[in-house]
């Protein structure tokens, strides 16, 4: 997680609390940001079923975000929410976002990855979830 953006095979799975704590700790440690996925039920999200992908700069040192990505973040929420990749009520600030009810756990995964990418600058695949949808 140093340094770097995670692929998406390398995306924590938060769904137990434990495992959420733990990625989270590790981020705030190395002063990186967070990225995770995670199961929600219908209750736990409020909206519907499925998978989630959380970011948090709050893990992270200073200087986040960089420019280029409110404008990333904000058409590609915008094109999953209108594609309905992501369950209405999705969304934040660019400094800590949730995505709910993404239906397949690879998906949710490759969506985690292209925003933890962006964040590094990285913004090819963002980029293209903003033009084209879920990857």
């Amino acid at each position: 997680m140093i340094g770097a953006p995670l692929e998406a095979a390398q995306i924590p799975n938060g769904t137990a609390l434990l495992a959420f704590n733990n990625a989270y700790q590790q981020a705030k440690d190395a002063g990186v940001p967070f990225v995770a996925v995670e199961y929600r039920s219908r209750k736990e999200s409020g909206t519907r079923k499925g998978w989630a992908v959380t970011t948090d700069l709050l893990t992270a040192a200073s200087g986040w975000p960089p420019p280029s990505y409110e404008p990333l973040w904000r058409d590609a929420l915008c094109r999953l929410a209108l594609d309905d990749t992501v369950a209405g009520g999705s969304g934040g600030s660019t400094e800590y976002t949730v995505l709910w009810g993404i239906r397949d756990y690879a998906t949710a995964r490759a969506i985690a990855a292209a925003f933890h990418a962006a964040l590094y600058g990285q913004t090819q695949a963002l980029s293209n979830i903003a033009s084209t949808g879920a990857p």
